[in-house]
């Protein structure tokens, strides 16, 4: 009981406002590199078709050039990070 009490304590110190908005500037500080190597094939295609159907034909021929692994990684750590301040603080 004595052991709850001292986490409860130590919990009302977290700032949860604070704490969600570095999660969302650490997501924001790496947009550009996360979001690169998905639009980036999305973009050229844009350039290189000259109509929304011929783009629209073509556009499932990409998944094989996105490369999403960056933004599963922050994806994953941003959720984790923000579900754990969660149970933290909501118990």
């Amino acid at each position: 009981m004595n052991h709850q009490l001292a986490m409860n304590r130590a919990l009302r110190d977290i700032d949860t406002e604070q704490e969600i908005n570095e999660l969302v500037n650490s997501g924001l500080n790496d947009w550009q590199e996360v979001s690169a190597p998905i639009l980036n094939p999305v973009l050229d295609l844009v350039h290189s078709t000259s109509s929304f159907e011929e783009f629209s034909a073509r556009l499932p021929e990409l998944t094989n050039q996105m490369d999403s692994q960056v933004f599963i990684e922050q994806l994953t750590r941003l959720c984790w990070q923000a579900r754990a301040l969660g149970d933290v603080t909501d118990g």
